[in-house]
């Protein structure tokens, strides 16, 4: 391959997982994202879900990483589920993955996600072979700070799960109660819940109706993002498209009950 290696996205993660949580429930959660956390299969899972969620089909062509950039297999396993689904637009859009040809050292580190302003980048550092996340904020003079206790396949799945509700096809921001008390095609249930830059946490809910809504520990409502109509969008009030050329909404824009 010169100066790529071929990456087979199934060989790093394993086969798309089908586990479901090993607490009795009255119905198996559709993606099981929390019980795989800290296993190999948490991406195989998350491209599971990708899958469902994309409104494109599976792009077949070989997906090809950089010789030259030293990386660990599950960033390249991430890099692999956007060549493959790029329907799903993980290489983003309230924040970004970097492209291949645009990875990028800093000091010894690979920068591999961007904020949309620039206000904070989040890099790898190889230390004897051990992986460490830092993250620097509001521009290049200010220090890099290491991530401590967060995993990169966790960090991944919280930025994945971010840039599918701001690339849906409808956006919208609602109440907690909106959410929260939906009982529309069953409501929505826990997804997952990630830590992202500056500590925050993200908490995502999944909705049968293949909708995803998601809030963050200092904010007081959710973003909901949808990828078709049905009853679900009806109830959240029938939004208009977010096109793919749009900016994303302002945190600060009128919330939708």
């Amino acid at each position: 391959m010169g100066e790529f290696d071929s990456v087979s996205r199934l060989g790093l993660l394993g086969a798309p997982s089908s586990v479901a949580t090993h607490v009795p429930v009255r119905t198996p959660p559709e993606f099981d994202l929390e019980s795989l956390r800290d296993t190999p299969g948490l991406l195989g899972e998350f491209e599971r879900l990708v899958a469902r969620w994309s409104v494109g089909p599976l792009v077949e062509s070989p997906f090809l990483w950089p010789k030259a950039v030293d990386a660990p297999p599950e960033l390249k396993a991430f890099y692999a589920i956007a060549h493959h689904w790029p329907a799903a637009r993980l290489f983003g859009s309230q924040d970004f993955l970097r492209p291949l040809n645009k990875l990028a050292r800093n000091g010894g580190r690979l920068t591999f996600i961007t904020e949309n302003q620039g206000s904070f980048r989040i890099a790898l550092e190889s230390t004897r072979g051990a992986w460490t996340l830092w993250a620097c904020t509001l521009g290049n003079d200010w220090p890099w700070v290491p991530m401590d206790n967060v995993r990169l396949p966790d960090l991944l799945v919280t930025y994945g799960l971010q840039e599918l509700v701001f690339g849906a096809r409808y956006l919208t921001a609602h109440t907690k109660d909106a959410i929260e008390s939906c009982t529309v095609g069953g409501g929505f249930v826990p997804l997952w819940r990630g830590t992202y830059i500056d500590d925050a946490e993200w908490t995502f809910l999944w909705h049968p109706s293949g909708a995803i809504a998601g809030k963050m520990d200092r904010e007081g409502w959710y973003w909901c993002g949808q990828t078709r109509q049905g009853p679900l969008w009806k109830y959240l009030g029938e939004p208009e498209p977010n096109e793919a050329a749009a900016p994303v909404p302002q945190r600060s824009q009128q919330h939708r009950d």
